[in-house]
């Protein structure tokens, strides 16, 4: 996230979702997990068990604060 609304991050990690079952993954959505990571500031990694290489994914990072959560652009 590039601007974080003078507000302080309280949570942050990645999203995903089978493409076909939800191609635009939010928290709380149809057939989407969430990954939570540690931290707060720069970037991050997070480690996805149990993903199928014969499979499609859809995923977005997001970043919550007390004005809501963000998103980057979702990727495939």
């Amino acid at each position: 996230m590039a601007d974080d609304g003078a507000a302080s991050i309280s949570e942050r990690g990645v999203v995903y979702s089978l493409f076909t079952a939800n191609s635009n993954p939010l928290i709380g959505g149809a057939g989407v997990h969430k990954v939570v990571t540690s931290g707060t500031t720069g970037s991050f990694e997070v480690q996805i068990n149990g993903l199928k290489s014969d499979m499609v994914y859809s995923y977005k990072a997001y970043a919550t604060n007390r004005q809501g959560t963000g998103y980057i652009v979702t990727g495939k």
